[in-house]
């Protein structure tokens, strides 16, 4: 192997081994609970909810260099490996009952910081109509959590779930919204490292007619890590002396065999 040879495959290791990105992320949510409550007891009309439109779920996996998988359906399953990457996105229900949802996104990457973004995210809901007068609520157990060693610079990596109420036409939140977030970024440290608990969801129709609403639950993992690694001071004087110990011993190679 010729000294160029040489420095370039030593450059390549260093800048891997100074810039690998080692981070498992999970995010989780089961268990889903609906409860109505009757705003105005004197009405004569009963709190209550109808399923009005057939289930949804999706899970999609995705890296910045292009690779996807993506599956819809009220039970998807989506999956993404490549040179140390593993990411995995799943929703299940049955039909007709809103409460057995399903979902998890988990993420695992171990890989140098030029490779990017990765994630995994599920999607799942269902369409429902709100009697007049009714407060309704949706809760369910959640769980998320990020664990980052050897982040490379300005990394960041977060994992979430989140319950809402949308509106069917324009998708605009309405009501209260519960989101669980575990985060952690190069340089800040971990900053929440897990959160477990019950989230909720919750929409009150105070009008006198019935209101359609799109029900949401979804939980997603990501890791973005920049494009271009740079040297890091240790890393480029380590280099620097490795390089020169291979210009010693080439010179030293040659001079043997000009006096042979």
């Amino acid at each position: 192997m010729t000294f160029t040879k040489k420095a370039a495959a030593l450059s390549a290791l260093l800048l891997i081994a100074g810039h690998a990105a080692a981070a498992g992320l999970t995010a989780t949510v089961s268990n889903l609970q609906i409860q109505v409550f009757d705003l105005t007891p004197d009405d004569g009309i009963a709190a209550s909810f109808t399923l009005v439109g057939s289930q949804i779920g999706s899970a999609t996996t995705y890296t910045a260099s292009g690779l996807l998988d993506s599956q819809g359906g009220l039970t998807a399953q989506a999956s993404l490996s490549g040179t140390g990457l593993s990411a995995l996105a799943s929703v299940s229900g049955v039909a007709g009952s809103p409460t057995s949802f399903s979902l998890m996104a988990s993420l695992n990457s171990a890989l140098p910081s030029p490779y990017g973004d990765a994630g995994a995210q599920a999607l799942a809901g269902f369409s429902v109509l709100v009697s007049p007068g009714t407060l309704i609520l949706m809760s369910a157990n959640t769980h998320v959590a990020v664990n980052g060693s050897d982040i490379v610079d300005n990394t960041d990596l977060m994992s979430q779930a989140s319950l809402r109420f949308l509106q069917p036409g324009d998708g605009v939140t309405v009501g209260s919204t519960g989101t669980r977030q575990a985060f952690a970024s190069f340089g800040a440290g971990t900053l929440t490292p897990s959160s477990s608990g019950l989230l909720s969801a919750s929409f009150a129709n105070y009008s006198a007619e019935a209101t359609q609403l799109l029900a949401r639950l979804s939980v997603s993992t990501g890791l973005a890590t920049p494009i271009a690694a740079v040297p890091e001071p240790s890393s480029l004087a380590l280099l620097g002396l490795s390089l020169a110990g291979l210009a010693a011993t080439s010179r030293r190679k040659k001079g043997g065999q000009a006096q042979d």
